[in-house]
């Protein structure tokens, strides 16, 4: 399996997945520029929120760890975004993320998530927050609304940036399944040529 959305360092994890590959970096990378950004500005006590789910969950540890191996700063709080429309959970998250004395808030979720926590926002009329965007809601163009505007104006968020991999699409418009293999209960869908599989071993 070749992914070109999938970034959680969880798939990293050779043991567990053997063949799987990706066209994108993991949130390793993401997580260290965030750190990056936050030492660049001096910020020290920053607030966390996280999507309740692979994604968030694994960001939320490796960007722990990297504050605190870098000693560069601490945090306020870790808050976890629900999944469905859990109104009195969002207010409560949004309700201290407003008494928070931080001012910064890093936010790993998708967009969907994201737009139930700005509605709540712009219920409380949370504002003066500076918000750095992870890359699954940095650039979602349903935030990019006049509403959400006086509330995110300034925010910092990791975007990827689009590149090609020499020889990816002339491999994968030449791959074809094999009709042998699909008969038998040995092998994969896919029969493979080494220089081929070197190929996919490189992403």
């Amino acid at each position: 399996m070749v992914s070109y959305f999938a970034t959680c360092s969880c798939l990293s994890d050779r043991r567990q997945f053997p063949s799987f590959f990706r066209t994108i970096p993991s949130d390793a990378f993401q997580v260290r520029a965030m750190l990056q950004i936050l030492r660049r500005f001096g910020w020290t006590w920053v607030g966390l929120v996280i999507s309740d789910d692979d994604y968030g969950r694994h960001t939320a540890h490796s960007f722990k760890s990297g504050l605190a191996k870098s000693g560069g700063g601490c945090l306020a709080y870790l808050e976890v975004l629900p999944w469905g429309h859990d109104v009195n959970e969002i207010q409560r998250i949004v309700g201290r993320m407003k008494k928070s004395t931080s001012s910064v808030v890093i936010v790993f979720a998708h967009p969907s998530n994201m737009l139930d926590l700005m509605e709540e926002v712009v219920k409380q009329n949370v504002t003066g927050l500076q918000w750095i965007a992870s890359e699954a809601w940095s650039t979602a163009k349903v935030l990019h609304i006049p509403g959400y505007m006086h509330f995110l104006a300034g925010t910092l968020g990791i975007a990827i940036r689009r590149g090609e991999i020499p020889g990816l699409r002339d491999f994968l418009l030449t791959i074809r399944p094999d009709n042998d293999t699909l008969s038998t209960q040995e092998n994969t869908l896919v029969r493979v040529s080494p220089n081929r599989l070197s190929l996919l071993s490189a992403l």
